[in-house]
């Protein structure tokens, strides 16, 4: 059985009543996944979501000829698999680990019954998935209007902390993959930044940025 304090430590279900949680906890495993597992594939039936409790997975779609698109890494508190629960009866991306993972798998009908039965429960689910619409339709805007250099500077702008360093969270390959491109892509997108003397990269995941004025002034640029 899982707590509901695990539950309820997930965004949606905040405000779920604790009879409700305490139904799903009884449905609930823990499971653990080590780096590269998956948690589900496309194609694969909805039958649970998973509530991750620690780790990075990585959801992701591939084309045809096996090219993949990292488009959200969820981490502890959020959940992997909730956007099909409702109209999908399969899976419509992949979820992957990054690292090694524990996260709680709660049964995918036992969620539909808690949503219809509780209306602060829908809601935040629909708030959800609002923020991951959002998160999409910038990605796509930034695919359209902006070159890789300008999406990889975006990236970075909005990252740093108070000294002007970033940490990635993901190798250069996934963070490659988020952006639709390859790692070698990547490198020459962020060696052109380091030129314009706008970052400096301190290492392999830690990149500083020098001049936070004019990166800002190029990504609006023409």
């Amino acid at each position: 059985m899982t707590s509901v304090e695990v539950l309820r430590a997930v965004a949606f279900l905040a405000r779920a009543s604790d009879e409700g949680l305490t139904r799903l906890a009884r449905a609930s495993v823990l499971r653990r996944y080590e780096r590269g597992d998956f948690l589900f594939r496309v194609g694969e039936p909805v039958t649970r979501i998973h509530l991750i409790r620690s780790g990075r997975v990585a959801a992701t779609i591939s084309s045809p000829s096996g090219a993949t698109l990292t488009f959200h890494v969820a981490e502890a508190g959020e959940s992997a698999g909730h956007v099909d629960l409702l109209e999908r009866r399969q899976h419509t991306a992949s979820a992957q680990a990054l690292s090694p993972v524990d996260a709680v798998a709660v049964p995918a009908q036992q969620c539909v019954e808690l949503l219809a039965g509780e209306t602060a429960v829908a809601f935040d689910y629909a708030r959800d998935l609002a923020w991951i619409v959002g998160i999409l339709n910038e990605s796509m805007a930034d695919l359209v209007f902006l070159d890789l250099e300008r999406r990889l500077a975006r990236i970075l702008a909005g990252a740093p902390d108070g000294d002007g360093l970033v940490s990635l969270t993901v190798t250069q390959s996934g963070l490659a993959a988020r952006r639709g491109s390859t790692r070698q892509s990547l490198n020459q997108a962020l060696g052109r930044l380091v030129r314009r003397g706008y970052v400096r990269l301190e290492s392999s995941r830690r990149i500083r940025i020098v001049d936070p004025t004019g990166l800002r002034a190029f990504i609006e640029g023409p």
